[in-house]
């Protein structure tokens, strides 16, 4: 199973914004439900953190289409997607997406990546386990 964990900067600006999409798909659960099973994504999860340098999310996808999601939408005509991606281009500086691959370490019930600490608490033990030893293997 794949599982990809990555951090973006919220756009100067752009925070009301973001948080009006969040709204606007919770508002979308069918949608959402096709876009993760056409992607082959078994858990897609964001988080919204304050940092020192402004607003980030924060994302965890585990599933078979975990790796390529980013790519494969990028190319995609399918309307959801697109609106997804408008959005993305609004309100992310997709040229500062960090892919973290270093600095992993845990507890098992906290991994710090990249000095983000992230709650595991609210995982499965199999799923947190996962995810530290896949970001483990990427050092």
């Amino acid at each position: 199973m794949g599982v990809v964990l990555f951090t973006f900067p919220i756009k100067e600006g752009k925070l009301d914004a973001y948080k009006q999409w969040g709204i606007e798909l919770s508002k979308r659960t069918e949608e959402i439900v096709e876009f993760n099973q056409r992607y082959g994504i078994t858990r897609h999860a964001s988080w919204l953190s304050q940092m020192s340098g402004g607003s980030c999310g924060i994302v965890l996808l585990e599933g078979p289409g975990a790796e390529t999601l980013n790519q494969k939408m990028a190319e995609s005509e399918h309307q959801f997607d697109r609106w997804f991606q408008e959005w993305i281009d609004e309100t992310i500086d997709i040229s500062l997406v960090t892919f973290p691959q270093s600095s992993i370490e845990s507890n098992h019930e906290e991994a710090f990546v990249n000095h983000l600490k992230i709650d595991l608490d609210g995982m499965s033990d199999d799923i947190a386990s996962a995810l530290v030893d896949h970001l483990s293997d990427n050092e």
